[in-house]
């Protein structure tokens, strides 16, 4: 490390050019966990084989139902705020901003809340009862 600030500091005391250091951060890129809704038979919430999602206007993905494993979306860049849409067929039943800054993680879980209907996002490791989303590998 001091072999490499070392010309840096050299350069700024001589007053030989100003020299910058940013960090590139335009590469950072988070993902999404897609939970399975379980198909359990509580009747308290409507859902649905037919729930789709999609992150800034990308393409539909699936909601995995039953016994079909999670589904993780990918490369969503870290920085900045996403809108996630909801939809039961071809009806938009819910739709949020999110950042991933405001969940201190790059890796989410999207879950189903059968109780009330509603979807909650979270860090992919907060709630593995109700996430279920294994590791990506």
């Amino acid at each position: 490390m001091l072999q490499r600030t070392f010309p840096i500091a050299v350069a700024a005391v001589l007053g030989l050019g100003s020299v910058a250091v940013a960090r590139d951060t335009s590469a950072a890129t988070g993902s999404i966990c897609i939970a399975t809704v379980e198909d359990d038979g509580l009747q308290r919430g409507h859902y649905s084989e037919k729930f789709a999602v999609r992150i800034d206007g990308d393409a539909w993905t699936g909601v995995p139902f039953g016994r079909q494993p999670p589904t993780w979306i990918g490369d969503i860049p870290a920085q900045g705020k996403h809108l996630v849409s909801i939809r039961d067929g071809e009806k938009r039943i819910e739709s949020f901003r999110f950042s991933f800054d405001d969940y201190g993680s790059t890796a989410l879980c999207l879950w189903y809340k059968q109780w009330y209907g509603s979807w909650s996002l979270s860090p992919a490791d907060q709630y593995p009862t109700f996430c279920r989303c294994l590791p990506r590998s």
